[in-house]
């Protein structure tokens, strides 16, 4: 069961224009209350508060079908189910590898800032590479992922669940390969959109 600081992982999987897209957020959980949720109705309310805020910017091109939760405190616990939405804007699109991207702002210097990007841009949303979106959608997108998540979830109510996002640092094993390093836990302070659209080469994970 979940507990209070562990560190959860939230992944999306979703395609648009043929292509697999990922996103990945990563949070420190915390809740107050008698007896914490599982983590399948903690992935129930954050997709209704991602849905809320992320897709109403988003081409309704950009369909999902999972979200999956994983424990990286315990490294065991995890919940993984359907995740049916889609962005909700109708017009051309621009390609997948072109983003709207957010600055997540560090707190301190353990880690570098993070990185959060966004396929689905419809064309009426930017003019020569310069993005129009919305004041209204940019505001919703910024604190969803610039300020902490208060979730609230009928199985624990009347007390919130409460998801404060953190960029997770990496350091490199044996190998050479760069992983998550849990002793590298930054707080993410602010999260500031990118006024240009950003090509990414790959669209695995954002």
């Amino acid at each position: 069961m979940v507990q209070n600081n562990d560190i959860l992982q939230i992944t999306t999987f979703a395609s648009f224009q043929q292509d697999d897209v990922l996103n990945v957020f990563h949070y420190q959980y915390n809740f107050d209350g008698p007896q914490n949720p599982s983590l399948a109705d903690v992935a129930t309310a954050w997709g209704t508060a991602f849905d809320t805020a992320i897709n109403p910017a988003l081409s309704a091109a950009l369909v999902y079908d999972r979200v999956k939760i994983d424990n990286l405190t315990d490294g065991v616990e995890f919940t993984e189910g359907s995740f049916d939405t889609s962005g909700d804007l109708a017009g051309e699109t621009l390609p997948a590898h072109d983003t709207i991207s957010f600055k997540l702002v560090r707190q301190n210097k353990l880690t570098r800032n993070g990185r959060k990007s966004f396929s689905g841009i419809i064309e009426s949303f930017q003019t020569n590479g310069i993005l129009s979106v919305p004041q209204v959608n940019i505001d919703d997108m910024e604190t969803f992922l610039g300020q902490p998540l208060e979730l609230n979830i009928a199985s624990v109510a009347p007390e919130p669940v409460f998801l404060n996002p953190v960029i997770v640092g990496r350091t490199k094993d044996v190998n050479g390969v760069y992983q998550l390093d849990l002793g590298k836990i930054n707080f993410v302070q602010d999260a500031i959109m990118n006024p240009n659209v950003r090509t990414q080469r790959s669209r695995q994970r954002t």
